[in-house]
């Protein structure tokens, strides 16, 4: 142990300690740092695995599942249900498609439909459910359409 004097206290002592605390101190910095690397890594992997069609097939397919069971289970009202299954359909569309179907109105899916059959069965159960929602009507039983949902998210390429 090294001994220091000093004119006004005395002598100072250093303790081996504060190497141990040093030493901590690195240690948590180079573990923080790598936490934030791997968490970092996940994010970049997740991202990239989200965005394919895949990832995005099954949030489309869980989102449809789990409206599907709230409307059983009563939290949900049936214009909620075609509320959620029209905007789950067209927001995977969109995505899929690289494109802002999930902004679109049932007219422009219709429309796009001439040019890309995928695109009627959509426009259909959109139109199944803008009509169930705000009360023009549907005869398409809830149940029907997020079948038909379902269908079209498994489907698509």
């Amino acid at each position: 142990m090294h001994v220091e004097t000093s004119p006004h206290y005395g002598p100072l002592l250093h303790s081996p300690w504060w190497w141990a605390f040093a030493v901590g101190l690195v240690i948590i910095g180079v573990a923080g740092l790598a936490a934030i690397i791997v968490g970092g890594i996940k994010n970049w992997l997740n991202r990239r695995r989200l965005t394919t069609l895949g990832g995005q097939r099954r949030i489309a397919t869980r989102r449809l599942d789990n409206a599907e069971a709230d409307w059983k289970a009563g939290r949900l009202n049936s214009d909620e249900l075609y509320s959620h299954v029209s905007a789950t359909l067209r927001r995977f569309v969109g995505l899929a498609e690289d494109d802002d179907a999930d902004f679109r109105s049932v007219e422009w899916l219709r429309e796009r439909a001439t040019t890309d059959d995928r695109f009627v069965e959509i426009a259909d159960i959109v139109s199944d459910c803008v009509a169930g929602r705000f009360g023009g009507g549907t005869t398409a039983d809830p149940r029907d359409v997020v079948a038909r949902a379902r269908q079209v998210v498994a489907t698509w390429l």
